[in-house]
């Protein structure tokens, strides 16, 4: 128990020294942040091509929480990302013989015909030059899906699972549009404009 009060006096002087310390460290000037015209709220509609062949279309609004970043040593910015995907699709396994129920029904993402996404990220948006932007991003999606219950009977299956994955943008035509391409899991691959 000593041992740990003790700790607790070490540690706590310790951050009261910190704190009285002057701040010697300056900001510099940070990129071409104001002019480059690529930072802000962004809409984003995009195609996507999920994993298990579904394919499907999307949108997301981009949300700056941060839109000075975290660093004065980078052109960044860290943003709210929220939209949604819906993704199908439907084929016949030809070899398909009936004996085992619901196996052989067309399947899109995690085996259904359908799926609805909701999806929330964070995203760090760091800007290369005025034309590229590049970005990781993690968060949650609630996926509502078609799936099939034990006995193979169509069923309707809600699912929540962590988002992650990487992406880019190229603004190509002033001031805000953008080519942007992503990889995340579990939505898939999604390629579509930001304006």
């Amino acid at each position: 128990m000593a041992h740990i009060h003790r700790f607790s006096i070490v540690v706590l002087a310790s951050l009261v020294f910190a704190l009285s310390l002057p701040a010697t460290v300056s900001a510099q000037p940070r990129g071409n942040v104001a002019g480059n015209g690529i930072h802000g709220l962004r809409i984003e509609v995009h195609g996507t091509l999920g994993y298990y062949q579904a394919l499907g279309a999307g949108m997301r609004v981009e949300i700056p929480i941060l839109p000075r970043g975290f660093t004065d040593k980078l052109d960044d910015e860290f943003a709210l990302s929220v939209g949604g995907d819906f993704t199908a699709l439907r084929w016949r396994d030809r070899s398909f013989d009936g004996s085992r129920p619901g196996y052989g029904h067309g399947w899109g993402q995690w085996y259904g015909d359908w799926s609805v996404w909701s999806v929330a990220t964070a995203n760090w948006n760091l800007y290369i030059g005025d034309k590229i932007s590049v970005f990781p991003e993690v968060g949650l999606t609630v996926s509502i899906h078609d799936c099939w219950d034990r006995n193979g009977r169509d069923d309707v299956c809600v699912t929540a699972a962590p988002v992650g994955g990487v992406g880019f943008r190229y603004h190509f035509a002033p001031p805000r549009v953008a080519f942007v391409a992503r990889v995340n899991w579990p939505v898939g691959l999604q390629v579509g404009l930001t304006f």
